[in-house]
């Protein structure tokens, strides 16, 4: 008959294992990170990404005041931004990420910039149909605090990394 002493030892352990046990599952499902622990990028690494990633000509970054008087941007809900587009403007080469200060910002800002974008067709229409052709495939997306486009010949497949690069943050 076994001894009173070695079943209390035995659920002893058992009772640590089972504890060490779901400390184990907890760590691995996450249980003990506080807050969003994805990779933060800035907008800036996000574009050079792009550009490693397809094939841009020599590209030129909009400052503020570009970006309020031309594409009429109001920055004062945006956080960070890089926008960049081509030197020559013959292309309609560019890409803009936007990481805002406020997620209900992103409708507003997506607007502006499909508006941006429908008169940049509607100018290349007549001049240049290859580019014409680049601009109306653009697709303003967001994801997160993030809103962004890209327009070149590799939109689709660029702009479907780029997602996949961004976190929800």
């Amino acid at each position: 008959m076994p001894h009173k002493g070695v079943n209390t030892l035995k659920r002893k352990s058992l009772a640590v294992y089972l504890a060490l046990l779901l400390a184990a599952c907890m760590m691995l499902t996450g249980c003990f990170e506080h807050g969003n622990t994805e990779k933060y990028e800035s907008t800036d690494e996000l574009v050079e990404f792009v550009k490693e990633k397809g094939t841009f000509p020599k590209m030129q970054a909009a400052d503020a005041a570009v970006i309020g008087e031309v594409y009429g941007i109001d920055l004062s809900g945006i956080e960070e931004y890089t926008l960049e587009s081509s030197s020559d403007t013959l292309l309609a080469d560019e890409i803009g990420v936007f990481r805002l200060d406020d997620p209900d910002y992103a409708s507003t800002l997506s607007h502006i910039l499909e508006a941006r974008l429908a008169s940049a067709a509607r100018a290349a229409e007549h001049y240049s149909p290859e580019q014409y052709a680049i601009i109306i495939k653009t697709v303003v997306k967001s994801k997160g605090l993030y809103v962004y486009y890209i327009v070149n010949a590799e939109s689709e497949k660029l702009t479907e990394q780029l997602t996949a690069r961004i976190p929800l943050n």
